[in-house]
């Protein structure tokens, strides 16, 4: 039973110190394609006052890979129905900004690229498009979203008579 076990113990060692790494050669013809994943979402921006004659967004896409590892200072298209795409709003930029800054147009270190959406008419479905090209192909994502405003209108409740 002994010498089972010694055996036993010398075969495994074998199997362990018996490993052998190999190395794959890369074969020329082979080709690795590149995984990319791309998302687009609309968040309206609240007019608190009320007066403004359109409306605004902020428009967030998202790529990254199959592992969800983000593509960092890549460069996304942009579309719109209606609205213009700004960096930043008004109320927000420095006097020394250049307003045709295209930087956010490009994906940060976290794969976001985050921009505005302004001028967009009320009660207008409007849809943004993002795409991107991604080796041998182009992906995109939409997303849609309408501004309204109106009043509300209010019913005069008439309590019945006992």
């Amino acid at each position: 039973m002994r010498a089972a076990g010694i055996m036993l113990l010398c075969l495994l060692s074998a199997m362990v110190f018996g490993y052998e790494e190999s190395y794959e050669i890369p074969d020329e013809t082979e080709y690795v394609s590149r995984t990319c994943r791309l998302s687009v979402k609309l968040e309206v921006i609240p007019d608190k006052t009320m007066e403004k004659p359109t409306g605004r967004a902020v428009v967030t896409a998202n790529l990254f890979d199959d592992d969800g590892n983000p593509y960092r200072g890549e460069r996304i298209e942009f579309s719109a129905t209606h609205g213009t795409f700004i960096c930043r709003l008004p109320e927000d930029a420095v006097a020394e900004e250049s307003e045709t800054s295209t930087d956010c147009f490009s994906t940060r270190d976290d794969g976001i690229a985050k921009l505005y959406l302004v001028n967009i008419p009320l009660n207008t479905k409007i849809q943004v498009k993002a795409t991107y090209n991604c080796g041998d192909r182009i992906i995109s994502s939409t997303a849609s979203l309408a501004i309204s405003r109106g009043k509300a209108k209010r019913r005069k409740q008439v309590k019945p008579h006992p």
